[in-house]
């Protein structure tokens, strides 16, 4: 179950503020919070949103999954080791578990998307670098998280193998200016992706078949032996349709992002000369960005439903884009019985 909070521009909806009342430069944060509202109101059940960037996810995994798939996500934003001490002393007996993420960035800085390089600022290679690698790196955490939350897809290994693949990629970054994703028109660019698990396939299978082990899946636990790693990269150059598909998406995404961070760049100008046609364009322009998002993300992989992937993107992307932010993290664990119940926060820098 999961639900997503966006930003809000202040009061009432974009929609609801009568264009003579829209911000003017001095408040182009709530200009852009419209926006941005549309970009993230992919779930049309979200609750009114407030003054904050926010991503929202409860899963209930079994104690074993829980001990195998949450540390991945722990160290990624900066957990202490005292969530795992706590779910050490908890998990013994516990019937089930309640586990609730929740990511999110001060809503002042989305004023970052405002500084934004347009396409000719010498900025524009290196700040559209840093959003492509925070949001590969988040699919890279979250996609395997969720779809794997269900053991039985590890059955289905034509289209497990290429998502754990995927997984263990590191994302593309390359000097070159205006090249931000993998590119599967190209078997070098491909290859590159392939080889860049090279570290991380063994170690990522051999959990995997320790967690399917320990639940009882030992018949599927043997395809993913650390021994198999060179046969499974073989399959996927064999049959590559599937790991295609999950850069491709990678590829959307960051296009996708920085189309946004142009326009709202240029937002900023625009407000001097015409702030009633800038409104009315960035929102036009932050729609069509939801509409696309809300198609890709709800059968993003494997028939899952991805839809409030589009507040995580939104999340890790502002945070890269106002370089040194951090995002802050809060899980909530719940046993049962009990309930015993404990929220921690990371440590941001």
């Amino acid at each position: 179950m999961t639900h997503l909070a966006s930003l809000d521009p202040g009061p009432g909806t974009a929609s609801e503020v009568p264009l003579a009342a829209r911000p003017r430069l001095s408040d182009a944060e709530g200009v852009l919070a419209a926006a941005l509202r549309l970009v993230t109101a992919i779930d049309e059940n979200a609750p009114a949103p407030r003054l904050s960037l926010s991503f929202s996810d409860t899963r209930q995994p079994t104690p074993a999954q829980a001990r195998s798939a949450l540390p991945p996500l722990l160290r990624a934003y900066g957990f202490g080791p005292e969530v795992e001490q706590w779910l050490e002393a908890a998990l013994p007996g516990a019937t089930g578990l309640e586990a609730s993420f929740t990511l999110a960035v001060p809503g002042e800085t989305a004023a970052a998307w405002l500084e934004a390089p347009v396409e000719h600022d010498p900025r524009f290679g290196r700040v559209y670098t840093a959003v492509s690698v925070a949001v590969q790196q988040a699919m890279r955490r979250w996609l395997p998280y969720v779809y794997f939350s269900d053991l039985a897809r590890y059955d289905d290994r034509p289209r497990a193998l290429p998502l754990v693949v995927y997984q263990c990629t590191l994302p593309f970054r390359t000097k070159a200016r205006n090249e931000f994703a993998y590119d599967i028109m190209s078997a070098d660019s491909v290859a590159v992706a392939r080889r860049s698990t090279v570290w991380a396939l063994a170690a990522e299978i051999h959990r995997i078949e320790r967690i399917l082990a320990v639940t009882g899946r030992s018949a599927t636990a043997r395809f993913y032996r650390p021994s198999r790693r060179a046969a499974i990269l073989a399959s996927i150059q064999r049959q590559p349709r599937f790991f295609h598909a999950l850069l491709l998406a990678d590829a959307f995404f960051v296009d996708n992002l920085i189309g946004l961070g142009v326009m709202a760049g240029q937002l900023r100008h625009r407000l001097e000369r015409d702030p009633q046609r800038a409104v009315r364009e960035i929102l036009r322009f932050a729609g069509e960005i939801a509409t696309l998002f809300r198609r890709k993300l709800r059968r993003l992989y494997g028939g899952q439903n991805c839809a409030h992937f589009g507040s995580l993107l939104l999340v890790e992307a502002t945070a890269a884009l106002r370089s040194g932010a951090a995002v802050s993290a809060v899980l909530r664990l719940s046993v049962t019985p009990g309930p015993l119940t404990q929220t921690f926060v990371n440590a941001r820098p």
